[in-house]
């Protein structure tokens, strides 16, 4: 019996002196906790321009510019405001405009303003135009949505693709001259830029 309890109490201080020079605070070494890996902090905010806005309206003798800034409000949640501006010059014929869309982006299951969102949004936008000596204004009031997915490097280039529809409400002195053909207007919007 002693033999047997001799060689275990043997083969546990034998542990002991393994388990001490692998184990570094058993050396006297300082324990640096090994931190959990975690995915890459992305910029929160981004502005991007519309290039599709750009090519079509040099297309048809046209400035358009659409512009969006957008910024992360919470984890999951996002402001994106979207100016606009338009000069339209054919002869006796001119017309010049802008407004804003304001979009509240919820990106579910993200962090940060990337990957899939759905975009509540209002928008006011007005244009004025002048014929001879005619002139005149229209204006739109509209409510809607998108959804879409959005592409963010760590570089900072940031890209987003988006469709959906808005409910018009016109208004301004040339109302009565206007019908439109739908009853909603579809969306389709293409942001190319930079987060930061």
């Amino acid at each position: 019996m002693n033999r047997v309890f001799a060689r275990r109490v043997v083969a546990v201080v034998a542990a002991l002196v393994l388990a001490a020079s692998v184990v570094p605070e058993a050396r006297g070494e300082a324990v640096v906790p090994v931190e959990a890996p975690t995915s890459p902090a992305y910029p929160p905010n981004a502005i991007m321009v519309n290039p599709v806005a750009l090519v079509l309206g040099a297309a048809f003798g046209m400035w358009s510019l659409r512009f969006e800034y957008e910024r992360r409000l919470l984890p999951w949640l996002g402001l994106a405001v979207q100016p606009s501006f338009m000069h339209w010059s054919f002869g006796d014929l001119k017309v010049t405009g802008g407004g804003v869309i304001l979009g509240a982006p919820m990106f579910p299951g993200s962090s940060s303003i990337r990957g899939f969102f759905i975009k509540p949004q209002l928008g006011l936008e007005y244009a004025r135009g002048s014929y001879e000596s005619d002139s005149g204004g229209l204006g739109v009031f509209s409510i809607g949505a998108t959804i879409g997915y959005t592409w963010q490097w760590q570089s900072g280039f940031i890209m987003s693709l988006e469709g959906g529809a808005a409910f018009p409400v016109l208004f301004g002195d040339l109302v009565s001259d206007v019908t439109l053909p739908l009853k909603v207007m579809p969306m389709l919007n293409y942001w190319i830029g930079w987060s930061f």
